[in-house]
């Protein structure tokens, strides 16, 4: 008796001594990583389930304990259908990527090969919502799913055409606090907004200089403004029309319009100094009065369940970026509930701005690059290859981080820089390009970091190494506490009244 393994699509046949009816699932297992091992770079194997629906197909990849089961049975119940739940290969036919399920040849009869338009890779332990590998990272996941097979063995396939072909159309999934929240990034691949439409709230400096820059915009179909002061609201908007008469141009009286009516909002309030709290640190005055405004923000995200891009330009971005991002999961009860704003969803504007005076201060620097938060814990760092490790030049540094001031000097704040970088990070998410944000790390903080984009899902272009991950990693942990300590206040607060 033999048993004989297939690929639907696919002529290959793979034939052992044995009876199927006899063998036990590690036998099976074994029998498949035999396969693997035999397989030509072009067919591509993973350990990974397949799910298809209205003729395309999804595969989800993970190691064993990821959570592959668990949203197998969530994707279940909203009509995705299982085509392979342990084994499937992966290929490329007139430039489709299609997969099949690598499997006895009787399971296999009938079965056609199908096309695959998304590729998930699982990271369960990962703080990030949703992002995308770099190739080292994509390549470490894959090898660890076909455990006990070698690295080394595996870089055929890791090097292959087809597994590229598969990191251009991939995303990852991490967070599991819960399946439903993973699905719902599931279901949004699809419908991506098409950042056509920008809010602004914030009518100062900076929010009126960015409204008639966006009117430059050819991909601008509607700006939308709020701010308190309404008199101020509406007399920008007048005096808006007047330069662009057909653009659709509105003001609003409440926050929740903007998130009902934009693919982006841009957040560039400035509040005054206000009296803190007892329990609130004198430095902390503005940082307080901030986050009273980012909360009263979040409600307003969760009531609107806000899908589309927030950009934060208030300072420090960094900060209030985690403090929005960490205050839409909280539920009306106080909470935690992890159905606010997906990690992708928000990003903190400054870093790009810091490279930007980089290059004006010294036009030479080459794999050089900045990050860390928008202030005075800025990093320097060199590039080797696909690593970021610390750069020493104080000089260069200090000139970075005093350029604010040295504006000052002459005028009441910077404003043309920071408004020209809102506008190149959204053309990074409108075409898939590069930009310097800042967004939730490996930490599990926000911090700047170089960033690609695809179908506006953010992938870094490098990881810290050595002495500079060190460094995020402490100025991470100061975040995370500091961000914790402004959402108990502000709680505390909340319940207290």
């Amino acid at each position: 008796m033999k048993i004989t393994f297939t690929i639907p699509g696919l002529p290959e046949k793979f034939t052992f001594a044995g009876s199927a009816s006899s063998i036990s699932p590690q036998e099976k297992k074994q029998f498949r990583l035999s396969i693997c091992s035999q397989l030509p770079p072009h067919l591509v194997p993973f350990h990974a389930c397949l799910f298809h629906k209205n003729g395309l197909g999804i595969v989800i990849c993970g190691p064993s304990g990821s959570g592959k089961s668990t949203l197998a049975d969530q994707l279940s119940a909203v009509g995705y259908q299982i085509m392979a739940n342990d084994f499937l290969v992966v290929y490329a036919k007139k430039g489709q990527i299609f997969a099949g399920d690598l499997n006895f040849s009787h399971s296999n009869q009938g079965k056609q090969p199908i096309p695959v338009t998304n590729f998930i890779f699982l990271s369960p332990s990962d703080p990030r919502d949703c992002f995308r590998f770099n190739q080292t990272l994509a390549s470490r996941c894959y090898n660890q799913t076909l455990a006990p097979l070698k690295s080394e063995f595996l870089k055929k396939f890791t090097n292959s055409t087809v597994f590229g072909q598969i990191l251009n159309m991939h995303m990852v999934l991490g967070n599991r606090k819960n399946p439903q929240r993973w699905c719902s990034s599931i279901y949004e691949m699809d419908s991506v907004p098409s950042l056509s439409s920008v809010g602004i709230i914030g009518l100062g400096i900076i929010g009126q200089d960015l409204a008639n820059l966006l009117l430059g915009q050819p991909w601008l179909n509607q700006l939308h403004l709020y701010s308190p002061n309404t008199a101020k609201l509406n007399a920008v908007v007048l005096d808006l029309k007047s330069a662009k008469p057909h653009m659709e141009i509105n003001a609003y009286a409440e926050a929740i319009s903007i998130m009902q009516k934009s693919d982006i909002v841009v957040i560039c309030l400035r509040v005054k100094d206000s009296p803190a709290h007892a329990n609130v640190e004198e430095r902390m005055h503005r940082l307080s009065a901030h986050a009273e405004a980012f909360w009263h923000l979040s409600r307003s995200l969760r009531t609107s369940q806000f899908r589309g891009r927030l950009l934060v330009v208030t300072n420090p971005v960094d900060l209030m970026s985690a403090f929005l991002y960490q205050a839409t999961q909280i539920n009306s009860t106080h909470q935690f509930s992890w159905d606010g704003l997906l990690s992708h969803q928000i990003y903190g504007i400054g870093l790009g701005l810091d490279y930007s005076r980089l290059l004006t201060i010294d036009s030479g620097t080459k794999n050089i690059e900045v990050v860390g938060p928008h202030g005075d814990d800025l990093q320097l760092a060199k590039i080797h290859g696909q690593h970021l490790v610390s750069h020493s030049n104080s000089d260069i540094l200090n000139l970075v981080k005093q350029y604010s001031n040295r504006v000052r000097m002459g005028v009441e704040r910077t404003r043309f820089g920071p408004v020209h970088e809102v506008v190149n990070v959204i053309n990074a998410l409108r075409d898939s390009g590069s930009a310097r944000i800042s967004l939730l790390n490996q930490f599990g903080s926000f911090l700047g970091e170089p960033v690609s984009m695809t179908n506006q899902l953010p992938q870094p272009l490098y990881a810290p190494s050595g002495k500079l991950r060190s460094q995020l990693h402490q100025i991470s942990k100061s975040q995370i506490d500091l961000t914790k300590r402004l959402l108990e206040s502000k709680i505390s607060q909340i319940q207290t009244l």
